[in-house]
């Protein structure tokens, strides 16, 4: 087991595992491209942490740093459907959490679909306090 910063090798399975779990988007047009994929991994705001099991990549983490306000806003969090259930999302968690505090950061937020009960049931268990509901609105824009 092994929690690393993602590189650019990583990002094919980084994009697969994002676009695995429609509870990770908001909206089946919301799908992680390569050139998402490529900024998180390149610009100087977001961290990609992937969890490395037998040297396979297991489950991915993207969070954007918020240096000024000293706060943390996870994009995603995804865990390959064959290492569900072993602890790994919770490793991944505490490792965010040991980050935060060694650098002085002190909230961390994120937004999870409402009937994402696997998640809800996740984040009472790691002692996260529930937010206000909101809705997700977008508009898919298309130029010609």
């Amino acid at each position: 087991m092994k929690i690393r910063k993602a590189t650019r090798k990583d990002a094919k399975i980084i994009q697969e595992l994002l676009n695995s779990d429609p509870n990770l988007r908001g909206s089946e047009a919301d799908k992680a491209a390569k050139e998402d994929i490529k900024q998180f991994l390149t610009d100087n705001i977001h961290r990609v942490y992937v969890y490395e099991e037998d040297k396979k990549i297991a489950a991915v983490m993207v969070a954007q740093f918020f240096k000024t306000a000293k706060f943390i806003y996870l994009f995603y969090i995804a865990v390959d459907k064959n290492y569900q259930r072993k602890g790994i999302a919770t490793k991944l968690f505490n490792h965010l959490e040991g980050i935060a505090r060694k650098e002085g950061y002190y909230l961390i937020e994120l937004l999870a679909k409402e009937e994402n009960s696997k998640m809800s049931q996740f984040m009472k268990k790691i002692k996260y306090s529930r937010g206000g509901k909101y809705r997700f609105y977008y508009k898919l824009l298309k130029w010609k």
